[in-house]
């Protein structure tokens, strides 16, 4: 079965159908990019202590990595740009090993390392899915009701519609 695709210089592309599900997919969500590297590439930050735990977690084979993006961290002011490459110590709970690591940036091109050996070796994995929090002050839908819920959970409300369209 073939669908329709994008309009392309006039014409009508045809793609292929989506694969058809065998069952559930298996993901996992890990930020820290000294681990996410794929263990046969060059990684820019970590070194030996890490390694085997990349083998480990590349021998999984998940199709998917959650990403876990925190905006109000990402980008305190909307006059300024995300801060992609903003320096992360790499330790998480205070436990080691921990190794820092250029942030969003480093955490990208490390999920691209894996796709990169995955598709090298036939198969998909390493699809991102973006898990966005922390909507920035200024760019939170205003209080509808004073309550403790809601001020509690502030930082989780949607993100007003400008904002969400140009990304302000």
């Amino acid at each position: 079965m073939r669908r329709l695709g994008q309009i392309k210089d006039g014409q009508r592309c045809t793609l292929p159908a989506p694969p058809t599900p065998r069952g559930p997919a298996f993901g996992l969500t890990e930020d820290n990019a000294d681990l996410l590297w794929n263990p046969a590439a060059a990684a820019p930050s970590g070194g030996a202590g890490f390694q085997m735990a990349r083998e480990r977690l590349t021998a999984l084979h998940p199709r998917y990595v959650r990403l876990l993006i925190d905006w109000a961290e990402l980008q305190p002011d909307a006059n300024h740009p995300p801060s992609l490459q903003a320096a992360v110590d790499g330790c998480a709970r205070s436990v080691g090993p921990c190794g820092a690591y250029a942030g969003l940036r480093e955490e990208l091109a490390a999920i691209a390392s894996q796709q990169r050996a995955a598709r090298a070796q036939g198969r998909a994995g390493f699809e991102v899915v973006l898990d966005v929090f922390g909507t920035p002050r200024g760019r939170r839908v205003p209080h509808q009701a004073a309550s403790w819920a809601t001020h509690a959970r502030s930082r989780a409300r949607s993100a007003a519609p400008d904002s969400r369209a140009t990304g302000r």
